[in-house]
C-alpha cells in the first residue's frame, strides 16, 4: 500500500517507516498519546466538578468547544499614554554547560494592549511596553490561544522558555567556534531571541501567563521544523550546520530544530524565535520533541554543506545521496558547488 501511494503522488511526499521491533521508535508517540490521555481525563473531571458544584465559579466551567477563544485583532498600537502599567511577575531562564537551566525571579512594569494584533498556530501575540533602566522598550507578549485542558498552565511557557534558552546557549557556544573564521562568507551569527514568562495579575489572586520577548520588525522566514523539512531553495547553510553540530556537541543526547526568524543588523545574523529541541530526555522540551525519530528526519533531508565540513561534523547513517534527483535544485545556481567535495 505505501508504494502504491508513492507512485500515485510520484514521490512528492516522503512516509516514514517505522521499525515496530524497537521500543526506542515508538516511545515518543507512546509518551504522547498517555499525556494526552492523563490530561483529557484530568479535564473532563473538572469540568464535572465545576458543573456540579456551584462554588467553583465560571472559570472552571469550560466545554471543548469554547476552548479557543474569540477574539478581536487590533494591528494598530495603542495610545500608550492612556494604558496604564502593570507590576507583573517575571521568570527568566539562565543555562549551564549541562544544558540545564535555572530560575531568575525579577519584578517589571509592563502595558499591554487589549486586543492581540496577530496569531500563530497556537498562540495570539499583543504589543507592549516593559520599562527597563527608566525607559520604555517595546515587546510582544503571547499567550495560548486554548484557555482550557491545560494549554494554557504554566508548564506550557516554561518547556518554551527552556527550548530557547537552551537553544540560545548552544547557538553561542557555535558562535565562538574557531574552524568558523575562515568561513565569513558563508557563516552569519546566530542569536535567539530570548523569551520570559510573565505573570500579570488579574484581580487579587489570579494570574495571566504570557510569554514575553522584544519586539522585532522584519520579514519572518521559516528554514526549517521540527520534522525534517528544510527550505531548498534557501538552505541557510549555517542553520542546516548548526543543527547538525548541536547533534554532535551533545553527543546525541539534543539536537535544536524548527529554526525560523529573520536577518537583522550590518553583520547580517540570524535572529531567531520559537525553536524546538529534540532530546533523548522526552519530558523535557515540550510536545515537540520527538526525541531520536526527530533526529532521524532531520538528517533524512541533511545534506552536509562546507561549514559542515570544516566543523568535521560526523555523517549520519540516514543521510540522502547528495547525488539523488529530488535534491537537485538544492545545488542549482550556488556560485560554490565545489563546496560540497
Amino acid at each position: 500500500m505505501i508504494e502504491q501511494f508513492r507512485n500515485y503522488t510520484e514521490n512528492k511526499m516522503t512516509i516514514e517507516e517505522i521499525d515496530l521491533n524497537k521500543f526506542e521508535n515508538l516511545l515518543p508517540f507512546v509518551v504522547e498519546s498517555i499525556s494526552q490521555s492523563i490530561l483529557s481525563t484530568a479535564s473532563t473531571l473538572l469540568r464535572k466538578h465545576a458543573e456540579n458544584d456551584p462554588k467553583a465559579g465560571k472559570a472552571n466551567n469550560t466545554s471543548t468547544k469554547d476552548s479557543q477563544r474569540s477574539v478581536v485583532f487590533n494591528r494598530i498600537e495603542p495610545e500608550w499614554a492612556t494604558v496604564k502599567p502593570t507590576l507583573a511577575q517575571v521568570i527568566k531562564y539562565k543555562c549551564n554547560e549541562q544544558l540545564r537551566c535555572t530560575e531568575v525571579k525579577q519584578n517589571w512594569l509592563i502595558k499591554i494592549a487589549a486586543n492581540p494584533f496577530s496569531e500563530g498556530a497556537l498562540r495570539l501575540a499583543y504589543y507592549g511596553l516593559t520599562k527597563y533602566k527608566d525607559r520604555w522598550e517595546k515587546v510582544v507578549l503571547k499567550e495560548f490561544k486554548r484557555n482550557n485542558r491545560g494549554d494554557n498552565t504554566k508548564d506550557k511557557y516554561i518547556e518554551s522558555l527552556e527550548c530557547q534558552t537552551v537553544a540560545d546557549y548552544l547557538a553561542l557556544e557555535f558562535n565562538k567556534l574557531p574552524q568558523l573564521n575562515n568561513l565569513t562568507t558563508y557563516v552569519k551569527k546566530i542569536k535567539f531571541i530570548m523569551a520570559k514568562l510573565v505573570f500579570m495579575p488579574i484581580g487579587s489572586e489570579k494570574y495571566r501567563n504570557m510569554s514575553m520577548e522584544r519586539f522585532i520588525d522584519g520579514s519572518y522566514k521559516k528554514y526549517s521544523n521540527n520534522a525534517g523539512f528544510v527550505e531548498h531553495s534557501d538552505p541557510a547553510f549555517t542553520l542546516q550546520a548548526f543543527s547538525h553540530w548541536t547533534h554532535d556537541h551533545t553527543d546525541g543526547n539534543m539536537m535544536v530544530v524548527d529554526l525560523q526568524g529573520i536577518i537583522a543588523g550590518d553583520d547580517e545574523k540570524y535572529l531567531l524565535t520559537d525553536p524546538c529541541v529534540h532530546s533523548t530526555h522526552l519530558f523535557r522540551f515540550g510536545r515537540t520533541n520527538l526525541g531520536k525519530p526527530g533526529m532521524k528526519r532531520f538528517f533524512q533531508t541533511h545534506i552536509c554543506n562546507i561549514i559542515c565540513h570544516a566543523l568535521k561534523l560526523k555523517p549520519n547513517e540516514h543521510q540522502p545521496d547528495i547525488k539523488a534527483t529530488k535534491y537537485d535544485s538544492y545545488f542549482n545556481n550556488k556560485p560554490n558547488r565545489t563546496m560540497f567535495n
